[in-house]
């Protein structure tokens, strides 16, 4: 298999299957306005009005969160000025308890109707794109546990990390509640960052599981007996499930037919063979010229290393956690001359060493 040329990567074995998903967005891919739109709402009714009001203007967010969807840069602009200014643990907790099968749309309406919780997370892993990401994920299951972690691709803070896990988990939640009247039974919470006594008894009153800090990765493990427990519907609903999944396939058609920048750069960059290809050849198949693509780029807060270097980490971290592939290996897959290129350039992408992610 050429990892070059997959979103998505498994390794099973009898004991484990292990599931490596390359989703996180950038630039102006599509993230959901509905989550920045509670957060600040939530910050407001904790007295920081003003605070929100300036974001807003400086964002124009007043204008982006009237849409269903906003730029992946924007989002993530928000989110950060959220953690440097305002963060607090539990917050997106809190935030995340206010999600609604309303707010994911035609998606909410199959997670509503799938015939279980696993069903459920599997269509939102189908339709990724729909929820927004901001790191990848791994998906490690066996015979009795299925485990979420969250794979820091962009470089992110621990704090934002933190948030972000948090609106994930809360979310999840929250759709369980909505969908069951009970939320997922969960076994263990991992989080990377050191937590208080007082932390950790509060992830426990809203999760009622173990709780590890100072981890390797934050994870997500519940218990996979509960999450494949058959919710009984009625025929309608069924119909209504195929109705929503033929819905959501159309809507994904239209957001590839628009085709963000940054979504184009990853295709044409997946689909080059072996190759990686430079800025111009990159802005000749898009049939502009170089400066052009490069200063649409920069709109976006990106360029051509940066994009390059997201896809290049997403394939070495999947080939990292498969445990069968040496620096050498991994630096000849990615077009580096030598194996210490390569380990200089992960530690730029990651902050760690290749080692960090092996098993």
């Amino acid at each position: 298999m050429d990892v070059s040329k997959v979103i998505t990567m498994s390794i099973a074995s009898p004991e484990q299957n292990i599931e490596f998903k390359q989703i996180a967005s950038l630039g102006d891919q599509n993230y959901p306005s509905f989550e920045l739109s509670l957060i600040l709402k939530r910050l407001k009714r904790q007295g920081q009005t003003a605070w929100c009001e300036h974001l807003e203007k400086e964002l124009e967010l007043d204008i982006l969160l009237n849409e269903p969807f906003i730029p992946s840069h924007i989002a993530l602009d928000g989110l950060s000025r959220v953690v440097e200014d305002q963060f607090l643990i539990g917050l997106g907790i809190h935030v995340a308890s206010e999600y609604s099968l309303a707010n994911f749309g035609i998606l909410g309406t199959a997670f509503r109707h799938a015939p279980s919780l696993y069903d459920a997370l599997e269509i939102s892993h189908s339709y990724y794109e729909l929820l927004g990401s901001f790191t990848d994920l791994t998906i490690i299951q066996d015979q009795e546990e299925l485990t979420h972690r969250l794979v820091n691709v962009s470089g992110l803070s621990e704090r934002l990390l933190h948030m972000i896990f948090e609106l994930t988990i809360g979310g999840m939640q929250a759709v369980s509640r909505e969908i069951t009247g009970s939320p997922v039974k969960t076994r263990a919470l991992k989080f990377v960052l050191k937590l208080t006594e007082a932390d950790k008894a509060f992830y426990r009153s809203h999760f009622d599981c173990e709780i590890e800090d100072d981890a390797k990765f934050n994870e997500w493990v519940v218990d996979l007996a509960h999450l494949k427990q058959e919710l009984t519907y009625a025929y309608r609903a069924k119909h209504e499930l195929k109705d929503s999944i033929e819905q959501l396939n159309q809507l994904m058609q239209t957001l590839k037919d628009e085709f963000a920048l940054v979504n184009k750069f990853d295709r044409l960059v997946r689909n080059d063979g072996d190759s990686y290809p430079n800025s111009k050849a990159i802005a000749e198949a898009m049939c502009m010229s170089e400066r052009t693509f490069r200063r649409k780029l920069g709109k976006i807060g990106l360029n051509y290393n940066t994009l390059m270097g997201k896809i290049r980490c997403q394939i070495a971290i999947a080939m990292l956690q498969q445990g069968d592939f040496t620096n050498e290996d991994i630096a000849f897959e990615l077009g580096f001359s030598d194996a210490a290129n390569f380990c200089n350039a992960f530690k730029k992408w990651t902050k760690q060493t290749p080692n960090f992610y092996r098993p």
